[in-house]
């Protein structure tokens, strides 16, 4: 019988203390302004920094 009590396993991967460090850091601010984003826009949904 299977059994889907996993306890104190998360699926986020740590992706939470990463989103916290690029926070106070911008890392990832100051990584997206390295790409010359050459999209229409006016078509742009999600901006570089968003993508990364």
């Amino acid at each position: 019988m299977a059994a889907f009590d996993g306890g104190t396993i998360t699926s986020d991967g740590g992706a939470v203390l990463l989103r916290q460090v690029d926070d106070l850091s911008g890392l990832l601010r100051d990584f997206a302004a390295c790409f010359h984003d050459a999209r229409d826009p006016d078509q742009i949904e999600h901006t570089v920094e968003d993508l990364l």
